[in-house]
């Protein structure tokens, strides 16, 4: 009887700890994937270095208070399924849709993205 109360309690603890593990992974995990399949539908113009850092810094900022979390994972979740829907995307749709999604009232990201030509 004392070994199946053992058990049970250690797969219990064993089971919390990994969803605790699992939870702290979600957002940079989900950052990660967003990030990339960005860079792989985005115009070639767009640097990949550049978008790293782009979703870099807005990972940085979102690690203040869980609502500032629970928000960019929203919009994370919001991109994604954007990117879902196209195969590639042109400059003006990967302008509009980094711009919305850092800051919704502006219609375009910080001046990254112009194309190399135009430096």
């Amino acid at each position: 009887m004392k070994i199946r109360v053992l058990f049970s309690l250690t797969l219990l603890l064993l089971g919390a700890a990994i969803y605790f593990v699992m939870r702290s992974f979600t957002l940079p995990l989900v950052n990660y994937v967003v990030c990339q399949a960005f860079q792989q539908k985005a115009p070639r113009t767009f640097s990949a270095e550049e978008i790293r850092q782009f979703f870099q810094t807005a990972f940085e900022k979102s690690q203040g208070s869980r609502p500032e979390r629970q928000k960019y994972l929203e919009q994370l979740f919001r991109l994604s399924q954007k990117l879902e829907k196209v195969q590639s995307l042109s400059r003006e749709e990967a302008q509009s849709l980094l711009g919305s999604f850092h800051d919704p009232e502006k219609a375009h990201p910080p001046a990254l993205f112009e194309d190399k030509d135009e430096k």
